[in-house]
């Protein structure tokens, strides 16, 4: 399956919350990318990556693939982009939580 045909069913309901369900939070204008929304789902996707290098440490691979460099290259790589999709498509709810803490601080900064 392509990492792009992930979606929050594929993942098997490890996804939190959806876009539908998020909390109203400002939406960027102008077609860019919110760089404050970015950074936090860049976060929640290194974090969530951690939790799954975390969780796949103690697999042993069968053969015919049996281990070695190689597959612990390719699990750590898959972790990361597994980890963007989950991340993307509503995370576990860091990316919503820091997201709201920096628009709080920019608020207050520009008071």
């Amino acid at each position: 399956m392509a990492l792009d045909a992930f979606s929050a069913d594929s993942l098997g309901g490890l996804t939190s919350t959806t876009a539908a369900a998020r909390p109203h939070l400002p939406q960027p204008t102008g077609g860019k990318a919110d760089p404050a929304r970015k950074a936090a789902e860049e976060f929640e996707s290194v974090f969530i990556a951690t939790m799954l290098n975390s969780m796949s440490a103690g697999l042993e691979a069968e053969a015919p693939f049996g281990g070695g460099n190689a597959e612990e290259t390719w699990r750590g790589l898959e972790n990361e982009e597994v980890a963007k999709q989950i991340a993307a498509t509503g995370g576990v709810g860091l990316a919503d939580a820091i997201y709201s803490q920096l628009i709080e601080i920019q608020q207050g900064a520009s008071r």
